[in-house]
């Protein structure tokens, strides 16, 4: 799971921690948050991170305008404009086929070995950019 916010890092963090939410930051391998985010700029970071295909990866997002901006600029990438209303979320959730997890096997060790390892290459990213060359 990534995340891109445009909101104040410390809010979306401290909305994480809620107990009546069933994500939480440990779930997020990767994320950009900062009140003046171009979303398709993080889109396209975070997949550049990761090594994914952006026609790979779902965005879901409440704002029509925010994805609108994201197909303009990679029109690979599925998005999904995530209704407000829990009655026309319900409805619409399932018929995002990116989603549907229906017939899937259960995810397995090497899934789970696969989030290890891009949890893991966050700060391995970070101490390279900041190390200097030999």
């Amino acid at each position: 799971l990534c995340l891109c916010a445009r909101n104040a890092e410390s809010d979306v963090w401290a909305a994480l921690t809620r107990e009546d939410l069933p994500l939480c930051r440990e779930h997020v391998s990767a994320h950009r948050i900062a009140p003046s985010l171009r979303k398709s700029a993080a889109v396209d970071s975070l997949a550049r991170e990761l090594g994914f295909a952006p026609e790979s990866m779902l965005l879901i997002d409440d704002n029509p305008s925010e994805v609108a901006e994201v197909r303009a600029s990679l029109p690979q990438l599925c998005a999904w404009v995530m209704p407000q209303a829990d009655a026309a979320f319900m409805a619409q959730l399932q018929h995002v086929w990116q989603l549907d997890l229906v017939g899937r096997a259960s995810a397995t060790h090497v899934d789970a070995a696969r989030a290890d390892a891009l949890a893991a290459e966050a700060p391995r990213a970070a101490l390279r950019a900041q190390s200097g060359t030999v």
